[in-house]
């Protein structure tokens, strides 16, 4: 869904109503509740509150984090509208009165994937040299190091590569395998332009860990889904397979399958939508899903003579069930 269409209700809008200042409030309490507050004053449907993932509830926070900003700053807007220099701006004049978001909030403008819970607060970052403060829906961080904010869709963050270290730093490896191999699959950085980067967090938490990360990341993988079950798979020790390997029978193109473990005759596939037609995904019905799975399926097998285990994205975000799937087949720990 798009969360730009998602009506967002504000009390400091009843001011210039004869409606009362809670009336939002109220409407978002009871048993039947209509509205869900989501921001301090701010709420939304709760049809739509309980429709929306994470990730999209956490950047409609964001957007409306930077309209607030927009709202109530005359002075955030001039200096947007003249291109100045945020940070510079902000430690000369005390606490930034425009938002520059970080962290998992900064992730979501660039469009970085992740795996696992979004924190409830915004993650904003302040020009000053202060301690990090959480609030219920905010928490500011300080800068490591000298970094520009970046614009994207007329808000500040902190570029891609400062964004991606503090993903790393923070996160669990499983996330930051997924983070990582989008990277370096989309060509936005290179595996040394990530550790250079890294590299000016010496001393920080999580750095080792991030450098881990980095290390085991893979271009090859060419979806969230194939990332999360191979952090898996890496985590698990299982032994490791080879990616996107095309298969072929008697010269004839069969396919290109995600994993494949040669020495054990196991071809890995996550289940996702790409393989089984060229169009959109849902203009077919679900037994012609199945049936094309099924085909493909009969036709890697008489090409390779493998069997094919298939997974969903439930099994990979178990992580233990996906271990077991794979244990039944002979991938175990080695």
């Amino acid at each position: 869904m798009n969360i730009k269409d998602i009506p967002v209700y504000r009390s400091s809008d009843l001011a210039t109503t004869n409606y009362r200042m809670d009336s939002y409030s109220r409407q978002s309490k009871g048993n039947d509740p209509q509205l869900a507050k989501i921001m301090p004053g701010c709420y939304i449907p709760i049809s739509d509150y309980e429709r929306v993932t994470q990730e999209e509830l956490h950047l409609l926070r964001v957007y409306i984090a930077a309209d607030a900003a927009r709202r109530r700053n005359t002075p955030a807007r001039k200096l947007a509208q003249a291109g100045a220099e945020v940070r510079g701006q902000c430690r000369e004049e005390g606490p930034c009165p425009w938002p520059v978001f970080a962290g998992e909030s900064a992730a979501l403008l660039h469009g970085l994937p992740m795996v696992g819970p979004m924190p409830n607060q915004v993650q904003v970052i302040s020009g000053l040299k202060i301690h990090a403060s959480v609030t219920t829906w905010r928490r500011t961080r300080s800068w490591h190091y000298d970094s520009q904010p970046v614009q994207v869709e007329g808000m500040y963050c902190t570029d891609v590569l400062y964004t991606l270290a503090d993903l790393l730093c923070s996160r669990d490896f499983y996330s930051g395998i997924a983070s990582v191999d989008y990277v370096l699959r989309e060509k936005i950085a290179t595996k040394q332009q990530i550790l250079t980067e890294l590299g000016r967090r010496i001393g920080c938490k999580g750095v080792i860990k991030a450098r881990d990360v980095v290390k085991h990341a893979d271009a090859r993988s060419e979806s969230v889904g194939e990332s999360l079950s191979r952090a898996v798979m890496l985590k698990g020790h299982l032994p490791m397979p080879r990616l996107q390997e095309t298969i072929y029978d008697h010269g004839n193109f069969v396919g290109r399958v995600d994993f494949y473990w040669p020495d054990f005759n196991i071809i890995g596939e996550f289940d996702g939508l790409g393989k089984y037609n060229s169009g959109t995904y849902t203009d077919l019905s679900s037994g012609q899903i199945a049936q094309n799975e099924r085909q493909r399926e009969n036709a890697l097998e008489l090409a390779t003579g493998a069997r094919v285990v298939r997974w969903t994205w439930r099994e990979a975000v178990d992580k233990d069930a996906l271990l077991v799937k794979l244990g039944r087949v002979g991938i175990e720990d080695y």
